[in-house]
This record gives structure tokens, sequence and C-alpha cells, in this order.
């Protein structure tokens, strides 16, 4: 008897020990998530307090994913939603958190001693007799009634026009009569459109399902409903669609890229046969989106201007990282061969191709860490391209700006990589009304307080919506503003 349990006591310590070895154990996560954390925030104004694993293991090519939940304590004031320098974005890229896997955020910065709560992900690969950690993908109306017998304000200004009708001079007849008809026919239409739009809310053209547009449209207007503004977050297949949406009246707000934005204002590009359009108007810029040039690791190219010649893949026929791409490469005087079959090709597959040597560059745009780079870097040995200032200069008056790609965004990526980067626009029409206009600008840019019950708490956001600031709300704006916009913005920097 006691010879059989020392031989069950035997396999059971063989079983724990290949168990053991079938994933990596806490320490190496530890380490590993520490490591991502480093990359991305040098400066240590963020500290791994604890890790610890959940929920079960997963199988992914051969490999294993881990899922984790980490504390992490702010040590100095922290801003995670600004552009271009480590952010909520970047947090959430590097650790593997989806659009929900961060609490604690807090819009306009983070005080030193607040916790973040990640629940994130780390892929791992066989090496050896071991583990190693593989690339992460990124993340993903009240009535009010005055009292009985008084009237409300719109009845008295009702009264009161009727009353400045009556008391208007002779003389004014047929000419002042015309123009008091037309005003009030601009006024009944507003009014009903208005009507509408309460009801049914405000169809917003966002972007691809899962993609950036869609989770921060998605977050916005749980933020605007909180503040009584409907929106209706409708999938589409980007900026080119949905500004075409905006001209037929078939939306009333619309996400774009400010390039192309700006095309559609003068006609241009994939709005030339529909000609301009003079009445789109900013609301506010939202986020930024960096150019991504992407090279094999082993090319020579040291700049976008060794592309000359070469097989280059600009993004999809009709896409907004095709639109930008051009721009770069016309203001920095380059050439490049466009093939015809790279045209038809997702961020994923182009970056596939390049990774098999049928194209020799990618250039993409996407909110760093853009998702199907992060995954390229993790499965090829690939590099980012710089960009110059003086490109950066040239190309200014086309709503590109200046932003760096941040350090740690991508695998190998030790530094910040200078690139330009252009504006997620939030825009609409010049007949939607100043007042309108002025009530969803403070839905989306005066978040809700973290105090207010029962409502989407400030704390809990998508990364993506923390860059959405007054302090950032102009930048990068290449079109006209809404004559709301302005003073709002002025309002809210306040």
């Amino acid at each position: 008897m006691v010879q059989l349990m020392r031989h069950l006591i035997a396999i059971l310590l063989l079983l724990v020990v290949a168990a053991c070895g079938e994933q990596p154990d806490a320490a190496q996560l530890r380490r590993d998530v520490e490591a991502r954390l480093r990359s991305a925030f040098p400066d240590q104004a963020l500290a791994l307090e604890s890790v610890e694993r959940q929920g079960r293991m997963e199988t992914l090519d051969g490999g294993r994913v881990v899922h984790f939940k980490a504390e992490l304590r702010v040590v100095r004031p922290t801003d995670l939603g600004q552009w271009g320098g480590p952010n909520a974005q970047l947090l959430a890229g590097v650790l593997g958190a989806g659009r929900s896997g961060i609490t604690g955020l807090t819009q306009g910065g983070n005080a030193a001693g607040d916790t973040l709560t990640v629940f994130g992900t780390v892929p791992y690969r066989r090496e050896g007799n071991g583990w190693a950690a593989a690339a992460v993908p990124g993340p993903v109306d009240t009535t009010v009634e005055g009292p009985p017998g008084q009237q409300t304000p719109a009845e008295r200004l009702l009264a009161s026009l009727g009353e400045t009708l009556r008391a208007a001079p002779a003389h004014t007849a047929p000419s002042g009569d015309a123009i008091v008809a037309q005003e009030l026919e601009i006024a009944r239409r507003n009014i009903e459109a208005r009507f509408a739009r309460l009801t049914a809310g405000y169809p917003l053209a966002a972007g691809p399902p899962g993609g950036a547009y869609a989770r921060l449209a998605t977050a916005l207007a749980a933020d605007a409903q909180a503040r009584g503004v409907r929106m209706v977050v409708l999938p589409t297949a980007g900026s080119v669609e949905n500004l075409t949406l905006l001209r037929d009246s078939r939306v009333s707000l619309a996400f774009a890229q400010a390039d192309v934005a700006a095309l559609a204002v003068a006609g241009r590009g994939p709005f030339a046969e529909v000609g301009p359009n003079p009445e789109i108007r900013a609301l506010m810029a939202l986020f930024p989106e960096q150019l991504h040039i992407v090279v094999r690791a082993d090319d020579p190219a040291q700049g976008i201007g060794d592309l000359a010649g070469r097989r280059v893949a600009t993004g999809l026929a009709g896409s907004g990282s095709r639109v930008t791409a051009a721009e770069a490469l016309a203001a920095a005087g380059v050439h490049v061969e466009d093939p015809a079959d790279a045209r038809t090709l997702d961020p994923r597959a182009s970056l596939a191709a390049l990774a098999a040597r049928r194209v020799d560059a990618v250039m993409l745009v996407g909110a760093a860490p853009f998702p199907p780079v992060v995954e390229a870097f993790g499965a090829a040995p690939l590099r980012l391209l710089p960009v110059d200032a003086a490109l950066a200069d040239r190309v200014r008056g086309a709503g590109l700006v200046a932003l760096p790609i941040p350090a740690g965004a991508y695998a190998g990526q030790p530094g910040a990589v200078p690139a330009l980067a252009v504006a997620a626009l939030l825009v609409t029409e010049a007949n939607l009304t100043e007042a309108e206009a002025r009530r969803i600008g403070e839905a989306v840019l005066g978040r809700v307080s973290d105090a207010a019950p029962g409502r989407h708490s400030a704390r809990e956001r998508e990364p993506l919506a923390l860059m959405v600031t007054a302090a950032t709300a102009a930048r990068g704006i290449p079109i006209p503003l809404h004559p709301a916009a302005e003073a709002l913005i002025r309002a809210e920097r306040r």
C-alpha cells in the first residue's frame, strides 16, 4: 500500500511539473508586463503594483495567451489623453487591454496616487524549453412646464413677434413682407428639423465595426446620451463614405480625416465627380491618426525619399490612408510604383504582402499603436521610417501635423519615431443650427462627472476618448468651423 502511494505521489508530481511547463509562470508574467510598461512609459510615471492571472489560459496557433489583472499606481500627475505621447491608447496597446480593459482613467489627467486597473493579455510562443512573450494586438428628454396660466418662452416669443409685425411701418410692404416671410420660413424649417432630430436622434456616420471611429463614436454617444443628446451611431466604410452620406443629408454628423474633409470641401480627389461641398463645417478635432511608413527591417531605406520608384502599398482604393499617403508623397516629390493588386488589400493584407516581399513598403493611417501594425511587427522583422520636420512644414496646409509615434508602440521600437498625423474630425453641415451644434459640442467635450449616479463614468473610458479635449479641439483643422464651434472651444477652455 505504501509503495502504491509513493507511485501515485510521484505521478502527481510529474503531472504538476509538466503542467507548469505548459505555461509561463507568475514570475515571468510579472517581468513581461513590467517590461512592456517600461517600454511605453520610460519616465516611470506608472508603477506596477501587482499582477495576477485571470480566467483560463487560451491556446492560439500553438502558443498561449495569458489573461491578467494588473494594478498600476500613478507616481506623478499624468495626462493619459495627450496627443503623440505616452497615453491611454498606448497603455491599452502594449498591455493588450480592450476598450473596457482599463479603469481609473480620469479625463484631463490622473493625480499622483491614483490607481489604474488593467485587464490585459500577453500572448506567448514556445522558445526552446521555455516561453517568450509575443506581440500584443492593440485595443481594440425632459419636459419642463411653467405654472398654470403662464405662457411658455416659445409662446411669449411668438406673441412678441406678432406685436413686431403689427407695429411694422407701412412702407416696409411688400419687400418687407418678403423678408419677414423668408426669415419665418427658415425658422419653421429649423424648428421642424430640430424636433425631428430631438425625437429620432442625430445619425452619426462612424466607421467599420470594431475600428477606432466606431469605438470612439460609441463612447461619445454614451456621454452625450447622459446629457440629453441622442446620437445614433452608424457603421460605415470610413471617411469618404461618411462625407458622402453627409452631403446627401442622410446623416447629421460624421467622423472624417481632416485631409479627406478638405478634399470634400474643394471637390477634389475621391470627390472630383460630385464637385465641391462648401457646406461642410468642423465641430472639433477628436484625436490624431499617425501615418505609418513601414518597411522590412533589412531594407536600406532611411526616409520617404528612399522609396522613389519602388513598390508601395498606399491603402485601399477610396480609403483615407490612400489620400494621406498621396499627400505626403507629393509633398516629398517622390513618385512610387502603385501596384494595382495592392489597391485591393486591407491593412493586414498589405502588411502580409510586405513581409512576403511582394511590396517594398506600406503606408497606413491609424492611431498608434495601430492593431494591424502591432500584429505585423510581432510576426516579421519590420521597422518604421521617420518623417523629417521640413516635410511636416510642407503638408501643414493640407491638414497634416507633425506628431511622433510614441516609443514602445511596436516591438523593437525603443524610441519615438517622427511622423505625420491627421486629425480625426467631428463634422456636420452649415445648416445645423448654432444652438444644436453648441449642445452637441458641449455634450462631447463636457464629460459626465464621476459623481453622477447611474451614469457612464469618466473614469471608465475608451482610451481614445481621453484625447477629446477643448485644448486640442481646434488642432489640425483645414476646413471652416461651424459658427458655434469657435465660441464653444473658447468657453470650454476657460
